[in-house]
């Protein structure tokens, strides 16, 4: 569900990125938050390579500093809106189970 517009549209932060979620296919928090600090204009040079190789060849680098110090999306950050991400699309999961509209 994570890679359908409608359902991300409705996702914090990631809304209006469907299309990279779904090329990217984050399968994990960590994966979802690269995903989130790839979104930053610090990171973004890493899309392609990810897109080419995979989360795997980019890990190192994700979270490193920029070389001219420039502010970088943190771990902890990022692994904190991917967790709130997670939550947001299980209670989206409960809303459909259950028929709440």
């Amino acid at each position: 569900m994570l890679y359908e517009k409608e359902v991300c549209d409705q996702l914090f932060h990631i809304n209006g990125y469907n299309r990279l979620l779904a090329e990217l296919k984050p399968s994990s928090v960590e994966q979802l938050a690269m995903v989130l600090a790839m979104m930053r204009p610090g990171k973004r040079h890493l899309l392609p390579i990810c897109k080419k190789n995979g989360f795997e060849f980019i890990k190192n680098d994700i979270w490193t500093k920029n070389d001219d110090g420039s502010y970088v999306f943190k771990h902890a950050h990022a692994i904190s809106y991917a967790s709130v991400i997670i939550v947001q699309l299980n209670l989206i999961c409960e809303q459909i189970s259950y028929g709440y509209s």
